[in-house]
């Protein structure tokens, strides 16, 4: 009789150890989204002024094979979205940027010339700002290397922006690590 209880608990404990085991779901971009600190210049040459930025890629919720591109306002300003493939490394493609001011003046212009008219002045600057071609992004797995020197992954994205048109600009960095002295 005691054995018979024995094997019934086994088959038992057998019975509900036996789940489906998890599988985890591949999104779109997730290879790409992280924080990253990156430099800002043109043709290799850096903009020391600008220093280490902090950028973002992030996923979409719409799950359209895209992913956001977000500076925070802190280089161009610019924010918006681009295609990129589940499992991907690399992204490309003209987005609109969401970051474009809703008015500009450059009031240098117009205190130096009076012949300015300001109205124009926004005109101009506004001209071609929505709009940001990004020619060529990726992140390299285990290629950059933090503050501090811990192996990290390293991106570079080249974008030409529609208000600077023939001028591509390159973002370079490695992804954040998320502690303090690996910050700028």
């Amino acid at each position: 009789m005691k054995s018979k209880y024995i094997i019934f608990g086994i088959m038992a404990i057998s019975a509900i150890s036996c789940q489906k085991e998890y599988e985890t779901e591949l999104l779109n971009g997730s290879d790409l989204a992280g924080e990253w600190y990156v430099e800002t210049g043109i043709d290799g040459e850096v903009f020391a002024s600008l220093g280490h930025q902090l950028i973002s890629t992030y996923n979409t919720a719409a799950e359209d094979g895209s992913i956001w591109l977000d500076d925070h306002g802190h280089i161009w300003p610019m924010k918006g979205k681009i295609s990129a493939a589940p499992g991907a490394t690399s992204f490309s493609g003209t987005f609109e940027n969401l970051e474009a001011p809703m008015y500009s003046y450059d009031t240098l212009d117009v205190i130096r010339d009076e012949s300015i008219d300001p109205i124009d002045s926004v005109t101009q600057n506004l001209e071609g700002y929505y709009t940001i071609n990004v020619k060529e992004g990726k992140v390299i797995s285990g290629a950059g290397h933090s503050k501090t020197g811990v192996m990290v992954d390293s991106i570079y994205i080249r974008a030409e922006f529609g208000d600077d048109p023939g001028t591509d600009y390159e973002f370079a960095g490695h992804r954040r690590t998320g502690f303090l002295e690996d910050d700028y």
